[in-house]
């Protein structure tokens, strides 16, 4: 895929942004608002997909923004054809692992404290997971047919990252968050914040909709 940008381009990622930020982003904040309202992120995807790819490893860090405001696409790593047997079997024994986990049930506020905590003490937090599972469809996770809408899940997790300040099946172990993975539906909630300086990162109707119906449950439509 000759031309596509290099993740050691040096431009700022939404990841940046996002670590830059005290809490979250809130749905007027100008960084996010250019990157989604001008679908700038949503077309980057779209010319893939155009290619015949599916990233199937959509992350923040994926996402640099150029000096002009545009944003590249990087990390193409598990894009090419299928994903090996051994990368698969692995994904599934994870996922296995967890089956008899009980679920934890944690306020918004617990969950945003916990992720932010763990993001300060290891920044490269995100990067460190080859197939990062707080972004991956549980189709591929399971080794089960996917199409293209995979990656729209990962681009509903990032939204719901952005606006509410953690990632919607992120735990404070990987365990959690495998646990969190194979239960999603239970799982996935709308944020609330009760904190007076905080109810700003309550996401909108449009905004909650646009995390469930345009991406996550894209992939579940069919």
């Amino acid at each position: 895929m000759s031309g596509l940008p290099s993740r050691k381009d040096p431009f700022p990622g939404l990841s940046d942004i996002h670590m830059n930020t005290s809490k979250g982003l809130t749905e007027s904040s100008p960084d996010i608002h250019m990157a989604t309202t001008k679908g700038m992120i949503f077309a980057a995807l779209g010319e893939l997909h155009k290619l015949g790819y599916i990233h199937r490893d959509l992350k923040p860090e994926n996402f640099l923004i150029d000096g002009t405001g545009h944003v590249k696409l990087t990390d193409f790593g598990l894009a090419t054809g299928a994903l090996n047997p051994q990368r698969i079997e692995s994904l599934k024994v994870k996922l296995d692992k967890v089956k008899d986990n009980e679920l934890v049930h944690r306020s918004t506020m617990e969950r945003r404290s916990i992720y932010r905590s763990i993001r300060n003490q290891d920044p490269r937090y995100a990067d460190s997971t080859v197939g990062s599972p707080n972004y991956m469809a549980p189709e591929v996770l399971r080794g089960k047919p996917y199409s293209y809408s995979v990656d729209y899940w990962s681009l509903g997790c990032i939204l719901f990252e952005f606006l509410a300040g953690f990632p919607p099946f992120s735990g404070s172990t990987p365990e959690e968050t495998w646990t969190n993975l194979k239960n999603w539906s239970a799982v996935l909630k709308r944020p609330h914040y009760d904190n007076p300086e905080d109810v700003i990162f309550n996401l909108s109707d449009t905004a909650w909709d646009a995390v469930t119906r345009y991406c996550i449950l894209l992939c579940f439509a069919k």
